[in-house]
């Protein structure tokens, strides 16, 4: 008796995935590693102040290193410190909360503070194959997973001490808790998924309101399960249900009352949830509208660059998807691919019943709900932001940092596309080669940094090592002070903050030099105004909009005239403009010749600039002058007046 060999045994059909899952992951946290670890950039300074402050710091002194940053003393502290943007005291800041929370388990560095992003990009990733696995399949859930992590807009945000990856990860859940809702077979599946929805949905309005925008996605997508339940389906006798894991906006048209209740009741959890902050988004829209003349000339609405900069990297995937198409062709289908029938066999004889071949663990399949579900959720919320912009004549909501949540959309778009009707070779060599040039384009610095807007220039460690070197090289004199220029809007609009919001929002413009980066020793500091505004030939940001003498103020001129020696310090950005500015009206305030230092060699290394200066008159070492001839601290003298004639 003979006995055939055992088979043997098969992987399980869904260890596979999970493992190529895991891979991505690991390439993520690699892609982040580097950025994650490097100084604070400008907007990641707003939270840290308001979770943590040195000890014993004081207004107009800038503390030292042998002042421990500490968490500051309570919940509601963090609370009153939550004054960006604007001065307006967040009454629920939960993103500083939950990283007030963090910092009584870890030490303070950069590291710790992006920690929740780096973690919800993360979760975001995996969050995304699910999507594309319920809707699909495994193969477009890796795809969309593979582009998410590659993608430099979602890079970016997850190493930013910003609630940007968060809200990202919140309207990806969301997104979920709703196509699970329209899917819903039960009632308690229906109801918890609602609930889901509502609480997601609240939660993106604590995180970021301008994600709210993502709701005009929603309706979009539930119009769209709307019309296709209306539509007949035959389903032939044969074919199986659609498992319940699976999700489709034609799948599970039953119950379309019931789900349009749950809808309704996940409409009103999530306002309801999302009362307590209106009086902030009311006095946020306020000091807008107050403001608009200046914050539109600092930075005017441009539509189509919005619109063609935030989607330029997934349009360079797309036409890669698709000049590839051209080379490797949809695989033929099983009934297509039957084998010769071999010579010398006769036609009569019966046919050996062919094995099948085995299924591919990532199999394509077709979902017209895919596409529209990704088209909407890219598009929609952009449009929608567009018409807002020129709606209300503002211009804050074009930044591309509060649209990064719509490239998750533009993901599974392409997962669908490059995936599609191809062999399983074809669909991993698509998908990678449209990620290689995503990644590609994520060290393109100088270019994306034209579009994307999510990065400001780290200098704040920079002026700090500056400032350090002045004191151990010795040329700190005693007597000497610091003229800090922020490089917060905020700092141009400090008389127009409410007064019991003044002192927090000062802490705030100043927490660059005041938090994680200081100095050997306490040194005094004056802050000075982002703009400063000379002629209309030479002025920065702002231009004729600000005015010089809401800030500069007689006040602020007494300070000035007590310092014989002033170290400016400010970000690289108009650097040189701003110095052709403010150091002719400090020779003025002051009365005094200044002596300038710049980074030319020899005899040119200062140069002199007079009081009294007519603001048409130009200064060739100023007005003239080239971007690197300030570094981020420059010195600037008060030279003594001329002894009188002897007679």
């Amino acid at each position: 008796m003979s006995t055939s060999a055992s088979p043997p045994p098969q992987p399980s059909p869904g260890s596979q995935p999970l493992f190529w899952l895991l891979l991505l992951l690991v390439l993520a946290v690699g892609l982040r590693w580097t950025p994650l670890h490097s100084p604070l950039q400008q907007d990641e300074f707003g939270p840290l102040y308001a979770i943590a402050e040195r000890e014993g710091f004081q207004r107009g002194l800038l503390p030292s290193r042998d002042q421990p940053l500490r968490p500051v003393a309570s919940w509601n502290e963090v609370r009153e410190r939550s004054v960006l943007p604007y001065g307006v005291e967040n009454p629920y800041p939960l993103y500083h909360w939950l990283l007030y929370a963090l910092i009584h388990w870890l030490p303070i560095t950069e590291v710790t503070l992006r920690l929740p992003s780096l973690l919800a990009g993360l979760a975001t990733i995996a969050c995304l194959y699910e999507l594309g696995r319920r809707l699909i399949g495994p193969a477009v859930g890796l795809a969309a997973a593979l582009f998410v992590t590659v993608d430099p807009m979602q890079i970016e945000v997850s190493v930013l001490t910003r609630p940007y990856a968060l809200g990202n990860l919140a309207c990806a859940l969301s997104l979920g808790a709703l196509l699970a809702l329209l899917n819903a077979r039960t009632f308690l599946g229906g109801l918890f998924a609602a609930l889901a929805l509502g609480l997601t949905t609240a939660l993106i309005g604590y995180l970021n309101a301008v994600l709210l925008l993502v709701g005009v996605a929603y309706v979009g997508l539930v119009v769209y399960w709307l019309v296709q339940c209306r539509r007949p389906v035959e389903i032939p006798p044969e074919t199986e249900p659609l498992p319940a894991e699976k999700w489709s906006l034609a799948g599970h048209p039953e119950g379309v009352g019931r789900k349009l209740g749950f809808l309704v009741l996940a409409v009103a959890l999530g306002i309801a949830l999302l009362v307590p902050m209106q009086g902030y988004y009311q006095r946020i829209h306020a000091f807008t509208d107050q403001h608009r003349p200046y914050l539109l000339a600092t930075l005017p609405p441009r539509a189509i660059l919005f619109l063609l900069f935030q989607n330029w990297v997934w349009l360079v995937a797309l036409f890669v998807i698709t000049v590839l198409s051209y080379f490797f062709k949809p695989a033929t289908s099983p009934a297509a691919s039957t084998p010769p029938v071999e010579q010398g066999t006769p036609a009569s004889a019966p046919a050996t019943p062919a094995t099948a071949p085995p299924q591919p663990l990532l199999a394509p399949a077709e979902n017209p709900d895919l596409p529209w579900t990704g088209r909407l959720w890219m598009f929609f919320p952009q449009l929608a932001g567009v018409i807002l912009v020129y709606a209300l004549n503002t211009n804050d909501l074009l930044a591309a940092r509060y649209f990064t949540y719509t490239a998750l959309g533009g993901a599974l778009l392409l997962a669908y596309y490059g995936t599609r009707g191809r062999s399983r070779e074809v669909r991993l060599v698509v998908p990678a080669a449209a990620a290689g040039v995503m990644l590609l384009l994520s060290y393109l610095q100088p270019v994306l940094s034209l579009g994307l807007g999510l990065k400001t220039d780290p200098t704040s460690q920079i002026m700090i090592e500056s400032l350090k070197g002045v004191q151990r090289g010795g040329s700190w004199k005693k007597g000497d002070v610091v003229l800090y220029r922020s490089n917060f809007r905020e700092s141009d609009l400090l008389p127009s903050i409410p007064e019991s919001q003044r002192d927090q929002l000062e802490g705030a413009l100043i927490a660059p030099l005041s938090t994680l980066y200081v100095l050997d020793q306490s040194v005094p500091y004056i802050q000075l105004s982002l703009s400063h505004y000379r002629n209309d030939q030479i002025h920065t940001q702002g231009g004729d909009h600000f005015l010089r003498a809401d800030i500069y103020t007689k006040a602020l001129e007494d300070r000035l005239k007590g310092y014989q020696r002033y170290w400016l310090v400010t970000p690289a950005w108009q650097r040189t403009q701003y110095f052709a500015c403010l150091i002719p009206w400090l020779a003025t305030v002051t009365n005094s010749d200044l002596e300038v230092a710049s980074t030319r060699e020899g005899a040119e290394h200062y140069f002199r600039v007079n009081p009294g200066l007519p603001p048409e008159q130009p200064i060739p070492r100023l007005d003239e002058a080239r971007s690197t001839d300030f570094t981020s601290v420059v010195l600037v003298k008060r030279l003594p007046p001329p002894k009188p004639a002897e007679k």
